[in-house]
C-alpha cells in the first residue's frame, strides 16, 4: 500500500487477511519503508504489538516516558507492546524502515532478545530484507508466513549483533561475506583480493573490531543464516544445508550441534513449542 500527500511517501504492507497464523516464534503483522519530511508526525498510539525502526538517512525523534531519543542513519529504536508509540520527522528529510510483530509467542521471542526502547547503532539498514518481508506479507501462504518471520529474525539479529563498523573496509567485508555465506568454497583469500587488501591486514582489522578471525566471522554468518532457516522455514534440513553452503546434511547437523549443543530437529521442535532462546543458541 502506497500513501503520499505529494511530499511524504509512506509504503507499507500488512499481513494478508487470509494469511495463516503459524506456530512460530515470530508472526509479522506489518512492515514499511517511509520517506518523510520535517513536520510529519505519526499519530501517537498505545499498541499491542512490538515495532522496530531502522534509520536510512536523516533523523527521527522518538518519545518514550517523556524522554526524547534521536534516531540517526544506521540506528535502531523499538517500542514494545503496551508502550505509547510516538515519533516524528526531526530533520528536513527522514527515511527509515520498520516492521511489527504480534502474538504472545512473538512478544516472548522479542523479550528474549532484550530489545528495549533505546537507540542502538547497528549499521546500514538492510532495506533489501525489509523489501522481501513486504513481498512475503502479501502472499497468503504458510510458506510466506514463515519466510516473513525469517526476515524479521534476520533483521533483529543484524540489529543486535551490531557487527557493522564505521570502517568502510569492514562494511564492505561484511556485505561481501553475507553474499558469499552460502558458498561452500568461500575463501578468505578471495575476499581479501576482492577488497584489494592483504589477508593479514584483513585478519588484524577483524580481530581488532570483532575479536574474531575471518574464518570465525564467516562461520558466525553461516550459523545465523542456518538457525533462521531451521526456526522460521519449513524447508528440509537437506535443502537448508545446501543453501548455507554445507557439502552434506550430515556435516551440517554436526556443525549445528557443535555450535549450539542441539541438532536441527531439536531446535525446530523447541521453536514450534515456543521454547527456543536465540541468544543462548548464538552464544554457545
Amino acid at each position: 500500500m502506497l500513501i503520499t500527500d505529494g511530499k511524504n511517501i509512506l509504503k507499507s504492507e500488512y499481513r494478508h487477511p487470509d494469511m495463516p497464523r503459524i506456530n512460530a516464534p515470530l508472526n509479522v503483522r506489518s512492515c514499511g519503508h517511509y520517506i518523510t519530511y520535517k513536520g510529519w508526525h505519526e499519530p501517537p498510539k498505545t499498541t499491542k504489538f512490538f515495532e522496530l525502526f531502522w534509520g536510512i538517512s536523516g533523523k527521527g525523534e522518538f518519545v518514550f516516558q517523556e524522554k526524547k531519543f534521536i534516531l540517526d542513519a544506521g540506528d535502531i529504536f523499538c517500542y514494545r507492546a503496551g508502550d505509547l508509540h510516538d515519533f516524528t520527522a526531526f530533520s528536513e528529510k527522514w527515511e527509515f524502515c520498520w516492521f511489527t510483530v504480534d502474538g504472545e509467542t512473538s512478544l516472548q521471542t522479542v523479550e528474549n532478545f532484550a530489545l528495549i526502547p533505546e537507540i542502538r547503532h547497528s549499521g546500514p539498514c538492510p532495506a533489501d530484507i525489509f523489501m522481501q518481508m513486504q513481498k512475503n506479507l502479501i502472499t497468503p501462504t504458510v510458506n510466506c508466513a514463515f519466510r516473513a518471520g525469517s526476515n524479521a529474525y534476520e533483521i533483529i539479529s543484524l540489529a543486535m549483533a551490531g557487527n557493522y563498523s564505521n570502517s568502510g573496509l569492514l562494511n564492505d567485508f561484511h556485505q561481501l561475506a553475507e553474499e558469499l555465506s552460502s558458498s561452500g568454497d568461500i575463501s578468505i583469500c578471495n575476499i581479501a583480493k576482492a577488497l584489494n587488501i592483504h589477508r593479514s591486514t584483513l585478519s588484524r582489522k577483524l580481530q581488532e573490531e570483532f575479536h574474531l578471525s575471518p574464518r570465525e566471522y564467516l562461520l558466525y554468518l553461516r550459523l545465523r543464516k542456518a538457525l533462521g532457516l531451521i526456526i522460521y522455514s519449513r524447508n528440509s534440513f537437506k535443502s537448508i544445508a545446501f543453501e548455507c553452503g554445507f557439502s552434506s546434511q550430515h556435516y551440517f547437523s554436526r556443525f549445528i550441534r557443535a555450535k549450539t549443543g542441539l541438532n536441527p530437529t531439536e531446535i525446530r521442535h523447541q521453536a514450534e513449542n515456543g521454547g527456543v532462546d536465540l541468544r543462548k543458541l548464538m552464544a554457545q
